[in-house]
């Protein structure tokens, strides 16, 4: 294990490295996940810089950076079940190395051959059980049906939409692409006012286009889009069946994945598959949980049927297994929820709602990296919105990043990364004021809803990288951004004893904008620099190779041009000094 020097856990601003400002309990958490002597999960929360589909942003900088300074992966990252995209593999950068995560999309195959849709959002309108989870889980799910007039502002909704003035306002409206109950598009807003009487809703600007004056709209609390794919939860009603194809949902430690294989390969290793699902009041809902390798040789499964009635909720199912090897070399595991096209003995029976999953390695200490949101135009004042929107829904997940990190012996610690600015008009007071608003939401609910220390939680934000005025994609963030930084950096310092562990850190302290420009670390567009991301450098996978004793290729090896991985490797370096 990699030696760290350490310091106390709480120290004043002045001994903290130049350009960061406030707690030093993010640094501490750091320094011990690196060491492995203790366990963090980071939570990357942000605009499009935080993990892109293209980029993969800082989900993937992140995890680069911890994993090149030594830090061994405990887990694989919490992520959704299902996802509104359709049928898709993530792997690599957004799911950090060597792991692979599958969706099946909307439409599969039920036991018996018959077609069947699989619901990734929760229909509100069509279902009592998705009914009553979705209005446990802050009622996420508002509305959706077909609009009857449009324009480049506004949107008129169906009749039966509420006669409220203003009952809309601040939720999200998604365009679908589709008749209703179809997948939504890339076409969004935010709602700023809403006519009760001609049931009309105003937005600010549609993300791409003006939609038709009949599309289909889904209106919506908030829109989580984790690792850059909107958040679905998988949800089969009462009274139907559901197991997948061989490619539906499912996470894969592939065979170079550190979790499958340990420090030097060999023999396999002990793991735990984890799935939040949903708990309700009708009875009859049941679900088994399976561990495989191959096309679909089980290693692992539950011994008998997990029900999910109990009341409305949500809980954890977990199985233990052990990694399977051939030849000394690690298989590519496979892990599912729905059956895996395994047959009517371990289908699902509704009602049946699967919220996150992932994989630990037990008795086993290091870091993991889990994208909660990125979202592409974001600002700060949006982000914080989507947070006070959703108290359940994030309690849910801070449980389980807790819980799952304790089941494999870490203390229960996680670090919340912010970074924005970019987007909007942002002054030094609406940062700082809508990063509170993000501290705060997470922060009560972690230690006033959970009931867990507050020592146990860290935020490490920074404003979005220097940028160099006048280049593509700058804007006017070039002109405002030292106003924004200065502000953000002291309000971190006035705040440096209020016990919510917030560090601030200017990423100009790391690399100034000339510096990024010179070293060719922002994004190349179409053959052209665009400022307002950092560069995606290309990712070098070797082969891994295995013996009783000697295991290499644990991770991708990232070319030294990756914008991200450079940025945020400065910040750890500065936040462990």
């Amino acid at each position: 294990m990699r030696a760290i020097r350490t310091r106390q856990l709480f120290q004043g601003p002045d001994a903290l490295a130049p350009g960061v400002q406030g707690s030093a309990r993010a640094g501490q958490m750091l320094s011990d996940a690196i060491a492995g002597t203790d366990s963090v999960d980071i939570v990357v929360f942000g605009d499009s810089n935080a993990g892109s589909a293209a980029s993969c942003g800082y989900t993937f900088g992140w995890s680069s950076a911890m994993s090149a300074l030594g830090a061994p992966t405990y887990a694989t990252p919490l992520s959704f079940c299902h996802s509104e995209d359709g049928a898709n593999t993530r792997s690599s950068g957004l799911f950090m190395p060597w792991n692979t995560y599958y969706w099946g999309g909307r439409s599969s195959v039920g036991s018996v051959g018959t077609a069947y849709t699989l619901t990734n959002r929760i229909a509100v309108a069509a279902d009592a059980d998705a009914t009553a989870l979705n209005t446990t889980f802050d009622n996420l799910y508002v509305r959706e049906n077909t609009a009857r007039a449009s324009s480049a502002t506004t949107l008129q909704l169906d009749v039966g939409a509420s006669p409220v003035d203003d009952a809309y306002n601040g939720n999200i409206i998604v365009i679908l692409s589709g008749a209703v109950g179809s997948t939504y598009s890339t076409n969004w807003a935010q709602i700023t006012g809403y006519n009760g009487t001609t049931k009309t809703v105003t937005v600010g600007a549609w993300a791409t286009t003006t939609p038709s004056g009949t599309a289909s709209f889904a209106i919506l609390q908030t829109l989580l889009r984790p690792a850059a794919f909107n958040n679905g939860v998988a949800f089969v009603p009462a009274g139907s069946n559901y197991t997948s194809p061989a490619g539906g949902p499912s996470v894969r430690l592939n065979g170079g994945s550190q979790l499958a294989a340990g420090p030097t390969g060999g023999a396999g290793v002990a793991l735990q598959y984890r799935v939040v699902y949903g708990k309700f009041a009708t009875t009859g809902g049941k679900f088994r949980l399976r561990a495989m390798k191959g096309v679909n040789t089980l290693v692992a499964g539950s011994a008998a049927d997990i029900p999910t009635s109990g009341g409305t909720g949500y809980a954890t199912a977990t199985l233990n297994f052990t990694s399977s090897t051939t030849a000394g070399a690690p298989d590519e595991m496979k892990c599912a929820w729905d059956g895996y096209n395994s047959g009517v003995a371990n289908e699902v029976t509704g009602p049946f709602a699967a919220f996150y999953h992932s994989v630990i390695r037990t008795s086993y200490k290091g870091f993991c990296v889990s994208c909660l949101n990125y979202f592409g135009g974001a600002s700060t004042a949006f982000l914080a919105g989507m947070l006070q929107a959703m108290p359940k829904y994030l309690e849910a997940y801070l449980r389980e990043l807790r819980e799952r990190q304790i089941a494999a012996g870490g203390s229960g610690r996680v670090l919340w990364w912010l970074n924005s600015g970019i987007n909007g008009a942002e002054t030094g007071t609406t940062w700082t004021t809508n990063a509170a608003s993000i501290r705060d939401a997470v922060y009560n609910v972690w230690v006033t809803t959970l009931g867990y220390p507050a020592g146990d939680l860290a935020f490490v934000m920074s404003v979005t990288h220097p940028v160099v005025t006048g280049d593509p994609g700058a804007g006017t963030w070039g002109a405002n951004r030292d106003a924004v930084a200065q502000a953000a950096s002291e309000w971190a310092a006035a705040n440096v004893n209020d016990g919510k562990n917030v560090t601030v850190v200017d990423i100009a302290s790391v690399l100034t904008a000339q510096q990024i420009k010179d070293r060719n670390l922002y994004q190349n567009l179409s053959n052209t620099l665009y400022a307002a991301h950092l560069r995606n450098g290309p990712t070098i996978q070797t082969s891994p190779t295995y013996s009783p004793t000697t295991f290499t290729g644990l991770a991708d090896a990232v070319a030294p041009d990756n914008g991200y991985t450079v940025i945020t490797t400065g910040i750890i370096r500065k936040l462990i000094a």
